[in-house]
């Protein structure tokens, strides 16, 4: 995966920004699919569904986080992003995309909450599939506090798991793991308990560069049938129709939607 995104990056001139908004913009569907919600909330924190925590690395696993946080935002979901280690200690996209996620509402907070409802729905965006072992007080922390969190979902790789050997420091629990552009080895090694539900984002990866440069056959499962029912999922909101309105006392134009 370090060289597939070299080669996405030097090559192709697709920049990791591009590949973190589409990644963060596929969690956030996921985990409002994953809760069975057909289509998100015009009004935020009804009640109608638990609130969500990303908890964001320093890395750019943290800034897929932070994209999904904003999102969720955008369609009226209630949500929060913890940074265990602070917003000056993330790496500089990831930091550029926590300003852009405050700057529309999303609350930013430098320590692990303490008192957690157990309805509180986590995406778990804090390392990615660079993890080495480390012991650090506050890595163990992240973990301990994973371990005792009802409803998590991982980005790209569990927190603390090997992508090699699938050896998983981290030892909880995910609901579902969404892993970005391709199956990395670990997940397959590791006890399943410690994935979850596996699922493979794409995010714009040719197929060709797994063949042609790494010698591995990959045929990607992601068919238009597929796009299309997660576009449908959503599709009030993504493709709202809407027409042209003219005030004929003011003459100003505007426009409404659910246009029949």
């Amino acid at each position: 995966m370090v060289t597939v995104d070299k080669i996405m990056m030097r090559e192709l001139g697709i920049a990791v920004e591009l590949m973190m908004e589409q990644a963060g913009e596929i969690l956030a569907r996921f985990s409002l699919i994953r809760l069975n919600i057909e289509q998100p909330l015009a009004v935020e924190g009804d009640g109608s569904f638990p609130a969500f925590i990303v908890l964001a690395g320093s890395g750019n696993n943290g800034g897929g986080g932070l994209v999904a946080a904003r999102r969720l935002k955008g369609w009226g979901v209630k949500v929060s992003v913890v940074l265990p280690r602070g917003l000056m200690a993330l790496n500089p996209i990831p930091r550029e995309q926590a300003e852009r996620a405050k700057k529309i509402g999303v609350s930013l907070i430098d320590s692990l909450p303490e008192s957690v409802s157990t309805d509180i729905f986590v995406i778990d965006a804090y390392l990615g599939y660079n993890y080495h072992p480390r012991y650090d007080p506050i890595t163990m922390e992240v973990f301990e506090w994973l371990r005792k969190r009802k409803h998590v979902i991982s980005l790209d790789v569990p927190s603390g798991l090997d992508v090699n050997s699938g050896v998983h420091d981290g030892e909880f629990n995910p609901e579902a793991t969404v892993t970005l552009a391709f199956v990395k080895k670990g997940l397959l090694l590791s006890n399943q308990c410690h994935v979850g539900e596996l699922m493979v984002a794409d995010i714009g990866v040719p197929s060709w560069i797994y063949a042609s440069r790494l010698g591995i056959t990959w045929t990607k499962p992601f068919s238009l049938e597929s796009l299309e029912q997660l576009t449908n999922s959503f599709s009030r909101i993504d493709l709202l129709k809407t027409g042209r309105i003219i005030d004929e006392e003011t003459g100003l134009m505007g426009w409404k939607g659910d246009i029949a």
